[in-house]
């Protein structure tokens, strides 16, 4: 009896001691962990805020540009108006380097019939095939010989397009005219430069009827003669400030 009142006199005390320890380091880690809860509920509603804000300018920025491009006047009709990007993988074409009259021979082929057959689809109003495009990351600029002055060598953009290209484009011809399907090779070689290249190049004075060449391999002794002049429209991007040549 001795041995269990010993026993119980020294368990129960330390049984309701522990108990009380333990309360109090739970207390002690709720108020830890209340802090440290705190301060991450802080944290992340200022995250929040810092991120909301910042999607709100971004998102405002956006809708500010959106509504400044939509008032930009582009030149063409970007309505209904399809672009897809078409590349010849024949095995030895080229890109960047003169084709052989062969090789010329083949993709004028090529593109004249694949230009013909979407022509030809039902509810296509017209199509037309160019070899850079607008908006397109690849530009071509050469100096252009005034082959009746043989003194002006100022850089341009060149595009080749087929015949139906300012149709489809919507690009309006302000002078003279645009390509025909007879404008192909073997006749007299035509042009149509926009107004930028009319005003840099002829000034006051009519452009129709001048002949110009491209400043490059095999090209100086074929010139073209101006047949017409587009409206200027953009070429590279809607934020362009300047109409170029």
């Amino acid at each position: 009896s001795t041995g269990i009142a010993a026993l119980l006199a020294g368990v129960l005390p330390g049984l309701r001691l522990s108990r009380l320890t333990l309360q109090a380091d739970m207390a002690r880690a709720g108020r830890t962990s209340t802090g440290r809860t705190s301060w991450l509920a802080c944290g992340l509603v200022t995250t929040q805020l810092a991120l909301s804000l910042l999607l709100v300018t971004a998102a405002g920025l956006l809708l500010r540009t959106i509504v400044h491009l939509a008032g930009v006047d582009p030149g063409f009709r970007a309505e209904h108006v399809v672009v897809l990007n078409v590349r010849d993988e024949t095995p030895g074409s080229s890109f960047g380097d003169v084709d052989s009259p062969a090789q010329k021979t083949q993709r004028a082929t090529l593109y004249r019939t694949l230009d013909e057959r979407v022509n030809a689809l039902a509810g296509v109003r017209a199509a037309s095939i160019s070899w850079l495009g607008l908006f397109s990351t690849n530009d071509l600029w050469l100096p252009l010989i005034n082959v009746d002055q043989n003194t002006d060598r100022a850089l341009s953009r060149i595009d080749y397009v087929s015949w139906r290209y300012f149709e489809t484009m919507g690009m309006e011809i302000l002078r003279g005219r645009g390509f025909t399907d007879r404008d192909r090779e073997g006749a007299e070689r035509v042009g149509v430069v926009n107004e930028a290249l009319a005003r840099e190049r002829f000034g006051n004075g009519d452009p129709l009827g001048h002949r110009l060449a491209l400043d490059y391999t095999g090209e100086q002794n074929r010139p073209f003669r101006i047949v017409g002049i587009v409206r200027d429209s953009k070429y590279s991007s809607l934020r362009e400030k300047k109409t170029l040549p």
